[in-house]
C-alpha cells in the first residue's frame, strides 16, 4: 500500500508541477525561462513537495506598494530579456532605477492591479486536483482521506 501512495503523491506533484510551469509560461511573467524551470516536484512519505525560486513567488503575490523593491541590477537583466529599451536620454542603469523606484511606490505588476498573478494560491486551491489526490488515495487506504495544502515559499 505504501509504494501504491508514493505512486499516487508523486503523480499529484507532478501535475501539479506541470500546471505552475503553464502557468508562469502563460501568465506573461516568463521573462528567461529560470522560474518555469526551478520548479521541481517530488513524493516523500505521506507529502507532495513542490520546490521552485523564490521569484516564484514574488510573481504569484506581487511585491505590495511600499514594501521593497529590487536591485537595480535585477532589472537591468529583466530589461534586456524582454527587448526593453531605456526612453531617450536614458542609460539602461537610470532607466532600471526608476522602474525599482515605481515598485517600492506602486507595487509589482501594473495590468494586475499592481499585484501577483496568485497562480501558487489558485493551484493549492484548485478543487479539481485536490478532489482527485482525495479519491485515489482513498480507494487504496479504503476509509475517507482529507487533503490539506500548504505553502511555503522558500527561495532556494
Amino acid at each position: 500500500m505504501e509504494k501504491e501512495i508514493q505512486k499516487i503523491l508523486s503523480s499529484y506533484a507532478r501535475n501539479f508541477s506541470k500546471r505552475l510551469k503553464q502557468g508562469l509560461k502563460t501568465d506573461g511573467t516568463n521573462a528567461s525561462g529560470n522560474t518555469v524551470n526551478s520548479v521541481k516536484h517530488y513524493a516523500k512519505g505521506d507529502s507532495a513537495y513542490i520546490s521552485y525560486s523564490g521569484v516564484a513567488g514574488i510573481v504569484s503575490d506581487g511585491i505590495r506598494a511600499g514594501i521593497s523593491q529590487p536591485e537595480v541590477r535585477t532589472i537591468m537583466d529583466w530589461m534586456k530579456r524582454k527587448g526593453i529599451t531605456p526612453q531617450a536620454n536614458r542609460s539602461l542603469r537610470d532607466s532600471a532605477y526608476l522602474i525599482t523606484r515605481a515598485i517600492k511606490k506602486n507595487g509589482t505588476i501594473k495590468r494586475r492591479g499592481y499585484g501577483g498573478t496568485g497562480i501558487l494560491e489558485r493551484l493549492a486551491n484548485d478543487r479539481t486536483l485536490i478532489n482527485k489526490l482525495q479519491s485515489d488515495l482513498s480507494e487504496v487506504i479504503g476509509e475517507e482521506v482529507f487533503v490539506t495544502t500548504k505553502i511555503n515559499i522558500t527561495t532556494i
